[in-house]
């Protein structure tokens, strides 16, 4: 919004609905540099960010383990072509178990030189053009009715691509009520092992903060996955270990923390109500793994997504 620093942006959101500037940026140092990207929404509650991505990490072959098309949220991923020539991309939509409407949906689309595309999985997008089942939510009300689809996506391109996924919840009149983020998957950070630094069960009285676990399968052979608890003061709390997760070929399963049982009560220094602490997460077949962390309290929060740290 800063026309000191960005100049004058073109007008490049009509085609989504929306005016402003939609895109990508590409930034250049002569020394090594982290870059962290926040997205705020001035008058509403949605805050996210994702990281900036190393050029040199781009892949043919990208994970999305979270997606949403009026499941409590709609997703967008935004995909940059960072070649100088134009990139095919196809987007594998693929069902989880749970989710309203079953099944594979396919997205393909062309992605310009040095350029961007968001496809959008929620009411008007591209993605719901393509076939992507969103239930009863319609754009004139983009209220989430949850009887839609939820499950996972792969993306691959021609050439080497980065992605970063968008994960909303509207109200009536596209009003943002909250938003989170994360980073699509290169092939090569899958894997067997994952470390969840935070996990949690209704922690907080008033905002019950509750984390789930999406698994995505890279792989065509089922997948079995566990996950070992740890308390918030690093007390091993495997009584409380959910069941083994089986995860079809290519598919996802989760672990939802609203599900668990037996744990104890933090204590009053840590919040005194409900529980958090961390977990592993180890498969005998590669895997990635995004956590999605929400309230479900009298208060309203903001939901966060992070990547699970591969440990092998």
């Amino acid at each position: 919004m800063d026309d000191a620093v960005w100049g004058s942006l073109p007008d490049t959101g009509l085609d989504m609905g929306a005016s402003g500037f939609v895109g990508s940026v590409r930034i250049t140092s002569d020394t090594p540099v982290v870059v962290q990207s926040f997205i705020d929404i001035p008058g509403t509650p949605g805050v996210t960010a994702f990281s900036g991505v190393p050029v040199d990490s781009a892949d043919t072959t990208l994970y999305a383990p979270l997606i949403r098309a009026n499941y409590y949220g709609d997703t967008g991923i935004s995909i940059v072509n960072p070649n100088p020539n134009p990139v095919t991309t196809t987007i594998v939509f693929r069902a989880d178990a749970g989710s309203p409407n079953l099944g594979t949906y396919t997205e393909t689309l062309t992605i310009g030189a040095n350029s961007s595309e968001a496809p959008f999985q929620g009411p008007g997008g591209s993605s719901r053009d393509a076939g992507l089942p969103g239930g009863s939510q319609t754009p004139a009300d983009p209220t989430p009715t949850n009887d839609g689809f939820y499950g996972v996506a792969t993306i691959s391109a021609t050439d080497p691509v980065l992605a970063v996924v968008n994960d909303s919840k509207y109200g009536a009149g596209w009003a943002v009520e909250s938003q989170s983020s994360y980073n699509c998957v290169t092939a090569s950070e899958a894997g067997h092992d994952f470390a969840l630094p935070l996990v949690r069960r209704y922690h907080l009285a008033d905002t019950k903060l509750t984390t789930g676990v999406q698994i995505q399968n890279t792989t065509g052979t089922t997948a079995t996955v566990s996950m070992a608890l740890t308390n918030w003061d690093g007390t091993d709390q495997s009584a409380s270990n959910p069941a083994d997760v089986s995860v079809p070929p290519y598919g996802s399963g989760n672990f939802w923390q609203g599900n668990l049982t037996g744990l104890p009560t933090v204590p009053p220094e840590a919040g005194g109500f409900g529980w958090y602490g961390s977990a592993i997460i180890e498969s005998d077949q590669s895997i990635v793994v995004v956590v999605s962390d929400e309230g479900f309290g009298t208060t309203a929060v903001d939901s966060a997504n992070y990547n699970a740290i591969k440990v092998e």
